[in-house]
Formats: structure tokens, sequence, C-alpha cells
């Protein structure tokens, strides 16, 4: 390539850039009180809603919507919709990896610290997610709240109200392909196995559950990041 075509390359994706940081703006521009805020040692640094952060892309097309994040964190092919209005997103620290997030209408999202993932999908229609800290989450993992509502059909009365909060507790570890549902608990120390679907709230802490549905399988145990050929109870911390 010569110089006058790497030159002409050059300004082409100089302008392209530009382009899209100005649809961005524009968009963005239309909606209300959206923020991105940044917190370092305490120290909050609120940026626009159009900020581009390395890895982690936002759609802002609601009012009144925020993301907070702790720093150090490290994102991977991640994205961020807002579809609607009041809603909070906050990532504590060492947060890392892929996630996914789309919500709706007036939904919490809360992970804790040292949460890792490597595809994390939630979408949210008025409810919430709180993840605690030191969880580990593997690939193609979904959470899923009601997106239609389903009434009674004689009465036409609402039977899937929004409203309720997903949980999981601190040191969990979720497998690949499982299948979070609304009003569902992971209690601490935990691990949900492979392709499992929880529909329901677990309240016994250091068990494995699978299956579809989800229950337990295995009580009594803990787990730990490193793998087995490398653990050594004498010199891992077994919370980690």
């Amino acid at each position: 390539m010569n110089w006058e075509k790497l030159l002409f390359r050059t300004l082409y994706l100089l302008s392209a850039k530009k382009c899209e940081l100005f649809k961005r703006r524009y968009k963005t521009a239309q909606f209300q009180n959206n923020k991105i805020i940044l917190i370092r040692d305490g120290k909050e640094t609120v940026l626009p809603p159009y900020t581009y952060i390395k890895g982690l892309h936002f759609e802002f097309n609601g009012n009144n919507n925020t993301v907070c994040i702790e720093y150090p964190s490290h994102f991977h092919h991640s994205k961020i919709s807002f579809n609607g209005d009041n809603n909070q997103i906050n990532f504590g620290k060492n947060a890392k990896g892929v996630f996914s997030f789309i919500l709706y209408y007036g939904n919490n999202i809360h992970l804790g610290n040292n949460v890792q993932s490597e595809g994390l999908y939630a979408t949210l229609y008025g409810d919430s997610l709180i993840i605690g800290n030191n969880c580990l989450f593997s690939s193609s993992i979904k959470v899923w709240s009601d997106g239609h509502a389903i009434i009674d059909a004689a009465t036409r009365k609402l039977l899937n109200p929004s409203g309720y909060t997903i949980q999981i507790g601190d040191h969990v570890w979720i497998g690949q392909d499982v299948v979070l549902l609304k009003r569902t608990n992971i209690p601490s120390n935990c691990i949900v196995a492979h392709s499992s679907v929880v529909t329901k709230a677990f309240d016994e802490e250091n068990c494995i559950y699978a299956g579809n549905p989800a229950k337990a399988v295995k009580r009594g145990i803990n787990w730990n990041k490193s793998s087995p050929v490398a653990y050594n109870p004498e010199t891992v911390n077994p919370l980690f």
C-alpha cells in the first residue's frame, strides 16, 4: 500500500469514528438525565451517556438511567441497552469479562466485587438482579424476567406481576448455559451445574444445584477457581 492509499484510508477511518460519535451524541440527546459514573477511591466522576469505555458499549433509549462502575474493571464485548426509564446498574470493583444487559422499566442490577463472567446475559422487565462478591459465571448464562403479561382467562387479573428480585449470594459459580428465571435465589458458596434451569428460590448454602428444574444434588461442598490439578488446600485460599 503506497502512502497516498494509506493517507486516504486513515482519513476515512477518522471520519467514520467522528460520524459514529456524532450519531451517538445526537441519539442520546433525545433523552434526559442519563449518566455514567466512574468511581475511583470513593471519588465519583460523572460522564455523558455517549462516553466510550473500552470493551463496553451503551445504548440509551430512555430517561433517568444510570450506570456506576467502580475502578478497576475490565470489559470485553459487553453491551448495556436501556430501552426504558428509571434503570440503575452498579458494577463493583474488579468486574471482568462479558456482560450483556437489556433493561426496560424500573430495573436494578447490582454486582458485588470481583465478579467475573464469560457471558452473562440479562433481560429484565421491572425486576432486580443482585449478585454478591467473588462470583464466577461461565458462558451463555441467561437471566430472564417475564416480558409479556399472563392473565386469568376468566377475571383478566394479571398473574405474573413484576417487582421481584433474582438473588445470587457470595462466591457462587454458575456453569455454562444455565438459565435463571425470576424469583430465584442461589445462596452463597454454591454451584449451579451446566445447562440447569433454576425456577425457584433455594436457601441452603454449600450445595450443587443441577437439572431442569434445578434441585440440590450434593451438599456440604465449596469450590475454588483453581483447576483440580493445581488445587492445593495448604497454599490456595479456599474461597477463591
